[in-house]
């Protein structure tokens, strides 16, 4: 079940955006680089919790009472655009229709805001690009990011209204 994340969640919600990440960039980064981000455990939980507590959209894929995926969203109101931040999920539950949810869920989500252009980005070479291709043909320009010192190329993709090649 997707849901809004609750206080409580907070620790739960850090170490599976955590345990995700390593996932995802386990051929990316050397372990030290995940083991830094493990030692602000308790700053990024209390982060999560004040961000929770003042009704930011973090919603969370529980499975079996253990939270098996996140997802964050933020808004651009300069650009008039819904932003899905995160959205992460464990692998043993990908590929089972989760991703789908989450991503109408934002869609959704943004639509109420009156926000009809949603975006999200990923970075080159990381399966999710083709999930997300399955939702849109609309790329808007790669960017260069620096992630823990290295250089990744990473996909903007855009959903909604404006999605017209």
């Amino acid at each position: 079940m997707i849901r809004k994340a609750e206080i409580s969640d907070a620790k739960n919600f850090f170490q599976t955006h955590l345990d995700c990440w390593k996932e995802t960039y386990e051929l990316f980064f050397q372990p030290e680089v995940f083991l830094k981000r493990e030692v602000r455990a308790n700053e990024r939980i209390n982060h999560i919790k004040t961000r929770i507590e003042n009704n930011y959209p973090y919603f969370v894929l529980e499975l079996n009472n253990k939270i098996e995926g996140i997802m964050i969203l933020t808004v651009d109101p300069r650009n008039n655009l819904g932003i899905i931040d995160s959205l992460y999920i464990r692998k043993k539950y990908q590929r089972q229709g989760y991703g789908t949810e989450f991503l109408n869920l934002a869609l959704n989500y943004f639509k109420n805001l009156g926000y009809l252009n949603v975006s999200t980005f990923c970075i080159q070479g990381l399966p999710a690009n083709q999930f997300f291709l399955q939702f849109t043909t609309k790329q808007l320009d790669d960017s260069l990011i620096t992630i823990s010192g290295r250089d990744f190329i990473e996909h903007n993709y855009l959903f909604g209204s404006d999605n017209n090649d």
